[in-house]
């Protein structure tokens, strides 16, 4: 359990470690992947433009999970990378799609059905958001077909914390796996 003191620290240190990560860039896709298409969407893009910061970083994190089941339909993950900083710790997930396309592989089930966020400690430009999303078994396959992960699935419980840009935009500059 974390006082007021703890609290400030923590967002200090947050909102330090995003100030020291590069921001995204838009640079083409790794070498042996399909340019994406031209119309770009960009992390708070949905049908209504919300009006708090509450509810920007919830429909961010919505866009965000939309944008990785995609990614994991396709390959494509430069829209992925859209939604958070180079040095955030749910990169990873994008690179680990992109090297099995780029290396002929696929996803077979893997996706995300997002069943809460809860946007919380919202202060300023920084904010957070804790998702319970289900995955359910899922299967991946190299380039010559081989199964080289045959997941039962299970849930992904993240707390994320984000920033908001000068642009406007709300982007994923850290996560916690709580399990």
């Amino acid at each position: 359990m974390r006082g007021p003191t703890g609290t400030v620290l923590l967002r200090c240190v947050l909102v330090a470690g995003l100030l020291l990560v590069p921001g995204c860039t838009d640079d083409a896709e790794e070498p042996g992947t399909l340019p994406t298409r031209s119309q770009s969407r960009t992390p708070t893009t949905t049908s209504a433009s919300p009006d708090t910061p509450e509810a920007q970083i919830e429909a961010t994190m919505q866009d965000y999970f939309a944008a990785f089941n995609r990614a994991f339909a396709t390959g494509k993950v430069s829209e992925l990378r859209k939604f958070s900083t180079d040095g955030c710790p749910c990169r990873d997930s994008a690179d680990r799609i992109a090297r099995t396309f780029n290396s002929g592989g696929r996803f077979e089930g893997a996706e995300y059905s997002v069943k809460s966020i809860r946007v919380h400690d919202v202060e300023g430009r920084t904010g957070l958001a804790e998702v319970v999303a289900l995955v359910p078994p899922y299967k991946v396959f190299d380039g010559s077909g081989k199964v080289t992960e045959n997941s039962a699935g299970g849930q992904l419980h993240t707390d994320y914390s984000l920033v908001k840009q000068s642009s406007g935009e709300w982007i994923i500059g850290n996560s916690l796996d709580f399990e």
